[in-house]
């Protein structure tokens, strides 16, 4: 065995290390299913609003006050798509 492995396996017994492999197994689902994929979510949705396509953000069942900077974003977005629609309605009532 090297000897840093033959060391740690010293310091660290078996469970110890199972343990610490969960944890980062663990960390890496919350990461990425509370972090990285509501993100990819929110970067297609405000590309579709770029180029003019129809997106469904469905914030009316979020909390307002919420604090989770995801959903301020999300919430952001969905404003920022109702202030360009009705910008646009504007425009075109002018003509």
């Amino acid at each position: 065995m090297e000897p840093l492995l033959e060391a740690s396996l010293k310091v660290l017994g078996p469970l110890e290390i199972g343990l610490i492999v969960w944890a980062f197994v663990i960390l890496y689902l919350f990461v990425h299913f509370g972090v990285v994929k509501p993100i990819k979510k929110l970067t297609q949705d405000a590309e579709a609003i770029s180029v003019g396509k129809p997106v469904d953000l469905d914030v009316t069942k979020i909390s307002q006050n919420s604090r989770n900077e995801l959903v301020q974003l999300k919430l952001a977005i969905a404003r920022l798509r109702t202030s360009m629609e009705l910008a646009i309605n504007r425009m075109k009532q002018i003509r």
